[in-house]
């Protein structure tokens, strides 16, 4: 403890270059909280989606080719399925080109005997029920875009140039997906003029062991029909909308090895240079005593609290932005992958003084075997 003072005032000795540094290294931090936090909140709709074994079924050319309402009753009876719904969807814009919204089409009895994960109140479930226009969404998208129940909206259509005027009649707690937005499957066919076909089927199966059986059985099902479908499990599905976008965990990881690079050179160059500066004064500590041990460790603590102090600024800024209703509205869509910022900035403050010492390791080695004569040469 009797040497923390001369470390804060080492590091506070030119403070404009201090300053400079430890913003330099907060924004590098912002940046790896972001990059975590986003790979950890996909990691978690995926992970979320295997509390029951649930399959998808829809057409092998792609979600935007239809298949079949009717064999819905003989899916039913395949042993190993549990329950069977359809789900019909429909992406469309609110407000401006930038509100994209998908909405899935249901009839909700089936809807809920697969999905056990729908919670709507009693009198927001009545209310939806009874009308046929009637909508429900997940509460924070409903607070992302400024609804409140009773609120009328219209989706324009993106892919189908039509507009649904919904009533929003009900707000979902605790939904999976953070864009669950629902309505009534019958206006939906009225408004399209297409009945007896659907975008996908969901199955809830008894077992994890009775997937492939099923996979088969529903393939030659449709099939017979002359209907070529996939057949997948739900966090295969989830899993392939996030690879549509490319390899995103190897890219975010690469972009977060170049950040952390860059932390190293920018708090490496700052130790360097005060270290550069007391060259005379640290061969004067040696020649009164001070091992080369507690010169290094002198040099790696500082390095380290100057990765400490940058890291908190910049991780828990993060955090604090993050929880911004203003970011959320500027993040928009994507505001679902910023939603759990704590872990993320928990980790990279604690590792920020590691990395600070990494950074530092090299000046304070030279520092530490630096001769006293060669030092006392030194002129700062």
């Amino acid at each position: 403890m009797k040497y923390v003072l001369l470390i804060v005032r080492n590091l506070g000795r030119n403070r404009r270059r201090a300053g400079l540094a430890i913003a330099s290294l907060a924004v590098p931090f912002f940046l790896l909280t972001a990059l975590q936090t986003a790979l950890d909140s996909m990691d978690q709709l995926v992970g979320r989606t295997v509390a029951s074994p649930r399959l998808v079924v829809f057409n092998r050319m792609g979600l935007l080719f239809d298949i079949p309402l009717k064999p819905a009753a003989e899916l039913a009876r395949v042993p190993g399925v549990v329950a069977v719904c359809s789900a019909d969807g429909f992406i469309g814009t609110f407000r401006s080109p930038r509100d994209v919204l998908p909405v899935t089409a249901i009839e909700i009895e089936p809807f809920k005997r697969v999905w056990h994960e729908w919670r709507l109140g009693e009198e927001h479930d009545r209310a939806f029920r009874s009308d046929r226009t009637g909508c429900v969404m997940d509460r924070k998208l409903a607070g992302r875009l400024g609804l409140t129940v009773g609120e009328r909206l219209v989706i324009r259509g993106t892919v189908v140039p039509i507009d649904l005027e919904l009533t929003l009649r009900g707000l979902l707690d605790g939904w999976l997906d953070p864009y669950g937005f629902f309505m009534h499957r019958s206006y939906l066919e009225t408004v399209l003029r297409k009945e007896g076909y659907t975008t996908d089927f969901w199955l809830l199966v008894d077992r994890v062991q009775s997937v492939p059986a099923i996979r088969s059985e529903v393939q030659a099902l449709f099939a017979s029909s002359g209907w070529d479908v996939t057949v997948e499990e739900e966090k295969a599905f989830f899993a392939t909308f996030l690879s549509m976008a490319g390899n995103v965990q190897k890219l975010v990881a690469a972009v977060g090895a170049m950040v952390v690079v860059l932390v190293l050179l920018i708090a490496s160059n700052f130790i360097a240079m005060s270290v550069r500066e007391r060259t005379s004064e640290i061969a004067l500590m040696k020649a009164l005593g001070f091992p080369g041990r507690t010169i290094l460790a002198l040099v790696l603590a500082e390095a380290g609290l100057l990765g400490l102090v940058g890291g908190f600024l910049g991780c828990w800024g993060g955090y604090a932005a993050f929880g911004n209703q203003a970011v959320q509205e500027l993040t928009r869509e994507y505001s679902v992958l910023f939603r759990t910022p704590g872990p993320a900035a928990l980790l990279w403050s604690l590792l920020a003084p590691v990395v600070g010492m990494l950074a530092g390791l090299v000046p304070a080695v030279r520092a530490a075997r630096r001769s006293v004569v060669d030092g006392l040469r030194k002129v700062a």
